[in-house]
């Protein structure tokens, strides 16, 4: 699976030390071999709603660029 996202806002916010904060919005776009999810389901025989359960999932993203970076207040989070 390829995806191109525009528009991401992106917020962080971290608590303990050394207490960061920062917002910012960006573009996504990931390329290459793409997404690759593998999700392992299993029948659940007790529950009349719902007929799979998810038991398992693994993601493997191979490429992610983040283009049009802004509002970011830390440069170190930005490779120039």
């Amino acid at each position: 699976m390829r995806a191109h996202v525009p528009n991401v806002h992106f917020a962080y916010k971290r608590k303990v030390f050394p207490r960061m904060e920062d917002v910012c919005s960006f573009d996504a776009h990931i390329g290459d071999s793409g997404i690759n999810i593998q999700m392992v389901l299993k029948l659940s025989t007790n529950d009349t709603k719902h007929v799979f359960r998810v038991s398992e999932v693994r993601c493997d993203i191979e490429s992610l660029v983040l283009k049009n970076i802004q509002g970011v207040e830390h440069s170190k989070y930005v490779a120039r």
